[in-house]
């Protein structure tokens, strides 16, 4: 797409953060329809990842960043650009950090950042925190509200854009978004989605993962929390998985023959 979409409701309101949240609504609201990164304004992925990095970082550490977006290379090259339009050299510092240590470990203690590489992301956690994330805030909200793509929509108007857009591709091209985005969902998380229909809840994010040495042990432990600000736990046994609420009461059982 050619235009950054925001939200017609902020475009004279008094809090430009507005402008980065709508973004972020946008953008999802786009991957909902199935429509790719490509199929995207390059620059709103860019907003997009930065404000995803801040968010995690500031509360959660960048474990729970890597365990939600993969880390992948467009990823990667999306952070490091919108870092470097919205002039920020010492967030970009410490984020360079980040990637030279997740490719020392190459993601394969992604599960179980334990010892000494779960002390080296803490440090860098810390390290992060210090900035000043208002500044990268404002100055990630005005960058979408100045820019020369932007367009202001109601979202009427934004459901008209979207089906338009989709009415362009023609049917071959649609059916290949559709199988590529759910071939790319990774099996943890079509596990949470699925959990969080049953429990009829919407899934804000996926913050820890983990091999447990003690219940359950040595089963993949995911930790997710829903926008209702529930934070559950669901355990990976192979053949079915456990879920647990924040007391580690066991909720259910589910066979994944029955989960497909």
């Amino acid at each position: 797409m050619k235009n950054i979409v925001l939200s017609e409701k902020i475009k004279n309101g008094k809090e430009k953060y507005d402008a980065v949240i709508s973004n972020i609504e946008i953008v999802n609201e786009f991957h909902y329809h199935s429509l790719s990164d490509e199929d995207i304004h390059y620059d709103s992925l860019c907003s997009y990842f930065v404000d995803a990095l801040d968010e995690i970082v500031s509360f959660e550490g960048v474990k729970a960043f890597l365990f939600n977006t993969r880390i992948s290379a467009s990823i990667k090259k999306y952070i490091r650009d919108g870092l470097r339009m919205l002039y920020l050299p010492k967030h970009e510092q410490v984020f360079e950090e980040y990637l030279e240590l997740i490719s020392i470990y190459d993601n394969k203690d992604i599960y179980d950042l334990e010892g000494n590489v779960g002390v080296s992301f803490h440090e860098l956690d810390e390290k992060y925190r210090e900035l000043d994330s208002k500044k990268l805030e404002l100055r990630n909200a005005e960058f979408l509200l100045n820019h020369p793509d932007v367009l202001f929509l109601s979202k009427q108007e934004r459901e008209i854009y979207i089906n338009d857009y989709i009415k362009s591709l023609s049917r071959e091209e649609y059916q290949s978004r559709l199988k590529n985005a759910h071939d790319k969902q990774p099996q943890y998380k079509n596990d949470v989605l699925y959990l969080c229909n049953f429990l009829n809840e919407e899934l804000d994010m996926v913050y820890n993962a983990s091999i447990s040495l003690f219940q359950y042990e040595n089963n993949l432990h995911i930790y997710f929390r829903t926008c209702e600000n529930n934070q559950y736990c669901y355990i990976d046994l192979g053949f079915e998985i456990v879920l647990l609420n924040n007391q580690n009461e066991e909720i259910r059982r589910f066979s994944r023959l029955n989960m497909a």
